[in-house]
This record gives C-alpha cells, structure tokens and sequence, in this order.
C-alpha cells in the first residue's frame, strides 16, 4: 500500500563523486515566478538543513571567471556557440520561425577580403534565394582592409502579401568589417529587422538605420503548441554560409562566428525561447548554486525554516565577484547582503546573477586570467564584513573557471605557494567548478582545495545546459559546499622535524673526590 520508503532527512553525510540517490527531505515548495529557458532545478533551491535552522553560520564567495568572451546572457530561438563560415552544407544549425521582429547577434572574425561578395549566414532555404535575412560580407573596393557588410531581406512586394511575391531589399554598410590575418579580434554584430525598420551595430556602434515597408511572411501557429508543419507555419534554415541552389549562393568568406544568436517576436519572453545560449546556462548555474547554501527567513515563510541569524544577520551571506585577464569587478558585497532574506528578496538576488552578462574579452596568447586578484577581493570580503557575534561564521569560496590558470597575472607567481597556507589557516572552505576547459580535475588547484580532488568538479557547457545533468552536477557541489567544514591550522607543516641527535651531554662527569662541605 506504500511502497515507497520515506526520505532519509540526512542523505549522506559524506557523499561520493556520483549523486545521492536518497532525496531531500526538505524539497522546494517554490515554484519560479519566471520560468526561465534552461529548465532549473528551481530557483529557490533546498539549502543545507543546519544553514537553514541557524545550527551554521557562513559566508559565501562566488568567484566567476569571464575570460572566455561569452558575451550577452540571451535567450534564443536558435543558438551557435561557434563554427567556421563554411559551403553551408557542414553548418545548418536549425530553423528559426519568422515573426514581425528579428534579431541577429553574433561575433565575427573575418581574416581575408572577398574578390565579390562572400556569404557570411544566412536564414531561407536551399531550394529559394530567400533571405529571412541574408548577411553576407561586400568587396574590399579600395584595398582598406575593410570590406563592406551587406543585409538582404526577402520583403513583400509592393501591395502583396502573398509568400510567392517576394522582392530582395539590399542594404550596403560601406568600409564596416575588418578583413585582415592580423586582427584575430572577434567584432561584434547586432541586426534588427521589423516591418518598418532595419537596424544595424557594428561593435556596439550604429552603422544602419532604415525605415520603410519591410514586411515579410510570419509563422502565425501559437508558441504553446509550436508546431514544426501544417497551416501557419514558416519555419526557415539557419545556415552559416550560404548552400542555396538557386542563384543566390555566393562563396562562404573566410572566417568565423560565435556566439550566434537569433531570436523572432513568435516567442512572447525570454523565458519561452528554447535554446539558451552558453553565457546564460552558465548563470543560471551560479544562481541556483547560490541558493542552494542560502535560504529564506523563517520570518517571511516559516516553511523554509529560520534564517534569522544573530543580530539581523542572515544565516549565509553571500557576495559575487567576476575576472578576466585584465580585471577583477567586484558585483555584490557581503556587506549587500546582511538582513534575513525574504523570498522575493532571494528570487531577487538569484535572478540578479542569472540575468548578468558574461563579458565580451577573451585571453591573449600567453595571458593568464587574473584569479589572485579575484582571490584577493574574496579574502578582502571575508575581513571587512565580520559578523561580531558570530565569530565561527564559516568561509566559503566557490570558483567557476572557463580558463585554467598557470599562474598569477603577473605570468610568474605561482598560485599554490601565495594562497595555499592563507586558505588552510583560515579554514576557507573552496570549491573550483571548472566548465569547458577541458582540463584534469585531480591536478588542477587541487593544493587551493586541500589535495581533495572531490572539490575541483569539471563540466562543460552542454551538459549543464540540460537540466536533468545540470542536477546531477548541483548535487555533486552543493554538499562538498555544506557538509565540508576545514579546520582552520596554522601551517601546512606545523611542527619542526626532531634532530637526529636531540640532546648532547648535559653535564661534565661527576667528579669521583666529592668535597668535604
């Protein structure tokens, strides 16, 4: 009649590499205010029990590298991490629906001119010359090094709106794009077309903006249902280069994308779009990751437990701070965040992290990120918000990395020799999550770690994207970062090895003719 057992209120006390299969006494009673595209966990996730009852104190430091240049956190209809400009044949990447608004984004590195005009992406399909629209990248007429950068958007024709009567509007953006070997610079490119208006940036500057009827065929179906054929439908290929067979397929430049995102108004908000592009999975782990140590006050829903703390304080703070190769931005201070958390509050707090964008700057040849500076602004956060009342407050570091460090910044510091001894004699409870750098987890920072290889967990993009694996890996840092309390110790090698030969003879021999007195 009850076959099911009930949930053990502690899972595991020590839990393995590979997730508990015991569920949480304590599940989420929150549903999210705001779905958001990458499926969470939920945003209020379960926190550790003894943060919640007030048993732990702790502040949290989240450390998050933007090295990797992932850009705007969007949502999108359809998204491309990176790839090679291409014949279009290797490079189809789904079908976008049409809508009265769409939205292009992406970064470009061209590295050589084309003799005419050379496609760069395109949306329509391989038996048309439609371009839903057609991006490709002009001639080098007067030997710059910067090529012209053409949109062309299949419109109705005046007074129609019928599908088969569709015109080509062609713009020109003169002497826009870099084409040379030299400048290995990603540059980034934002078109936005609607029925009335083309607009056009070219590295965050306006080089297009036109007005007129530029009205084109929609999918008219209902997001709800979605459906991928029948009446209403008009979903197209999205293809890098161009592969149409149909007069329009000119010869791919020479270069790359990424970051390619384009989104329609079909969808209604960012929460509908279903393909996440990487910035924003990567965020979206961060929130929930920081949930998951800090919970609600009892004082606002008794259901989550008390959060009340000493003095006003919450049971766990929490700050964020992101690096890269040439700076370290502190974002949220512990000092933020000090009264009981509200559930609004929380929700507040975790979709200010999700919605945070991921930096356009990526690492030089040879450069190292600047992770002590971020360590440093970590261990400043720690000594300038002390909690009096609470001095066993714990410490807690978690570091998401895109790029494995070899050092400090300064390219010679080594960064197990200047921070090992500081976070063992503080007792910093550290966790590296490491996504798409492809590296070892058992060597990498491991002495920042306490030679524990189980806090240094490697992941990559796609599987975090997915929400089920994304759980897998959350129930994987979430208990190193709850149940884990390092002692704090002194030194790394407290005592003083003994001499081989501890004692010399302390006194002469007793002389054999003792005195008389």
């Amino acid at each position: 009649a009850d076959p099911t057992a009930d949930p053990t209120s502690d899972p595991t006390a020590d839990p393995t590499r590979d997730p508990t299969t015991d569920p949480t006494a304590y599940p989420s009673t929150e549903p999210t205010v705001s779905p958001t595209v990458v499926p969470t966990i939920s945003p209020i996730s379960t926190p550790c029990d003894d943060f919640v009852t007030g048993a732990r104190t702790a502040d949290l430091v989240i450390i998050n590298d933007q090295s990797a240049g992932l850009g705007q956190n969007l949502a999108c209809d359809q998204y491309v991490d990176s790839t090679a400009i291409t014949d279009g044949v290797a490079a189809r990447n789904g079908r976008v629906r049409l809508s009265e608004t769409m939205e292009i984004s992406f970064s470009l590195d061209v590295t050589s001119p084309c003799a005419g005009e050379c496609s760069i992406l395109r949306i329509g399909e391989v038996t048309t010359s439609d371009g839903f629209p057609t991006v490709r990248l002009g001639s080098d007429t007067d030997l710059n090094q910067n090529s012209d950068l053409q949109i062309l958007l299949s419109v109705y024709r005046a007074g129609s709106t019928d599908d088969s009567e569709l015109d080509i509007a062609q713009f020109n953006v003169p002497n826009v794009v870099t084409d040379i070997d030299a400048d290995v610079v990603f540059h980034s490119v934002y078109i936005l077309w609607t029925f009335t208006r083309l607009y056009v940036e070219y590295d965050g500057v306006q080089v297009l903006d036109e007005t007129g009827d530029f009205r084109h065929p929609i999918d008219t179906t209902s997001y709800v249902d979605a459906p991928n054929s029948g009446a209403g439908v008009r979903r197209e290929r999205l293809t890098v280069g161009d592969e149409s067979t149909t007069g329009n397929g000119e010869p791919p430049a020479t270069g790359s994308v990424r970051n390619l995102c384009v989104r329609s108004s079909y969808y209604p908000g960012d929460w509908a779009y279903p393909a996440p592009n990487d910035c924003q999975v990567k965020q979206n782990f961060i929130g929930e990751l920081m949930t998951g140590l800090k919970g609600v006050s009892y004082l606002s829903d008794p259901a989550f437990g008390s959060d009340t703390g000493v003095d006003g304080f919450s049971n766990v703070r929490f700050a964020y701070i992101e690096f890269d190769g040439d700076a370290v931005t502190p974002v949220v201070s512990l000092a933020d965040d000090v009264y009981p958390t509200t559930k609004d509050a929380l929700l507040d707090s975790y979709y200010g992290l999700v919605e945070r964008d991921c930096g356009e700057n990526e690492l030089d040849d040879g450069q190292e990120t600047d992770i002590c500076g971020a360590l440093d602004a970590a261990f400043a956060e720690f000594t300038a918000n002390p909690v009096a009342a609470q001095a066993d407050r714990e410490k807690k570091i978690v570091v998401f990395s895109n790029n494995e460090a070899t050092s400090c910044k300064d390219g010679t510091t080594d960064i197990c020799e200047a921070y090992a001894d500081e976070i063992r004699i503080n007792g910093i409870s550290i966790v590296f999550v490491n996504i798409d750098t492809g590296g070892d987890p058992d060597t990498y920072l491991t002495c920042l770690a306490y030679d524990d290889s189980s806090r240094v967990v490697d992941t990559f993009t796609d599987r975090i994207r997915d929400s089920e694996d994304r759980e897998l890996y959350f129930d994987l840092v979430q208990p190193i970062l709850c149940e884990y309390e390092p002692t704090p110790s002194p030194t790394t090698d407290p005592t003083v090895d003994p001499t081989a030969d501890p004692t010399v003879d302390p006194t002469r021999d007793p002389t054999a003719d003792p005195t008389a007195d």
